[in-house]
């Protein structure tokens, strides 16, 4: 292989590895400002006065429905990894899920 194909494969895989650390981090900024400024756009007083007149019933079942639909979530991974071989508990995958 001639040196210049060398260099410029080189320098090409070294500007990839400097994006690939970078795109997380721009990520979670943009995802962080995203988040600051939709929370800017709600009325907090307003939201807060009307938490008293919530339906606590239908507050309950979507925790409830929630937290089934997290659950299940969980196990269909735990099958699909199972079946290819992985041993992932249940636990840890309602971590990263």
């Amino acid at each position: 292989m001639r040196l210049a194909t060398m260099r410029y494969l080189m320098k090409t895989r070294l500007q990839q590895l400097g994006r690939a650390r970078w795109k997380p981090l721009v990520r979670i900024v943009v995802s962080l400002l995203l988040l600051v400024y939709i929370m800017h756009l709600v009325d907090w007083r307003r939201g807060w006065s009307l938490w008293p007149q919530a339906n606590l019933w239908l507050l309950g079942l979507a925790v409830i429905l929630l937290t089934l639909e997290r659950v299940l979530s969980v196990w269909k991974w735990l099958l699909l990894l199972r079946a290819k071989g992985a041993r992932v508990s249940f636990g840890r995958l309602f971590i990263i899920n």
